[in-house]
């Protein structure tokens, strides 16, 4: 699967992810439409999606949810917030990525109790246990408007952050549409 296809699928999975949720998922999943510009290209999909399975006997309903949804097109930064007192939604004209980091830390204080056997980035195979994501987005006159900051720690999440990075490595300080398909 190309990185183009892999953030397409990322935001498919979300859209299934969210289905079965009840009404907060159709609320869902009509913001997302209404945002997501059809005719723009998806550049990198981040979800983190948190949500209490519903109790059958109460009719299935979901009775705890907390998501962030974070879009960047080659066109818009799209951030989405959905909360059981708020939701919130945010639009950006972007441009172009300026700068763009990736931090990987394999290991915590935590994990640290002076043995030196799991101390070192190749002692747990080179697998991180937290990634740090950071990206500069700038508008066409070269004008920083957001610093896209996520910090993760699941296995998948870091995965989908070091897909969005490879992805955007390829274009910094270029337009985003110049990312080829």
């Amino acid at each position: 699967m190309s990185t183009g296809n892999y953030h397409q699928d990322k935001l498919i999975e979300l859209l299934k992810r969210v289905h079965p949720m009840g009404q907060i998922g159709a609320v869902m999943l009509q913001v997302i439409r209404e945002v997501m510009p059809h005719h723009e290209k998806i550049v990198a999909c981040y979800y983190q999606l948190d949500f209490s399975e519903g109790d059958p006997t109460q009719g299935g309903q979901t009775t705890f949810y907390s998501s962030i949804v974070q879009l960047l097109t080659d066109h818009h930064f799209i951030d989405l917030g959905f909360y059981p007192k708020y939701h919130s939604q945010r639009v950006l004209a972007v441009h172009a990525v300026q700068d763009l980091r990736l931090e990987n830390t394999f290991i915590t204080s935590f994990d640290d109790g002076g043995d030196e056997e799991i101390s070192t980035a190749e002692s747990r195979g080179f697998r991180p246990v937290q990634t740090k994501f950071q990206a500069a987005l700038i508008d066409s006159h070269g004008q920083k408007l957001e610093n896209w900051l996520i910090e993760v720690s699941r296995p998948e999440q870091i995965e989908n952050l070091v897909q969005i990075h490879n992805t955007l490595k390829r274009v910094v300080g270029k337009p985003l549409v110049s990312l080829p398909q």
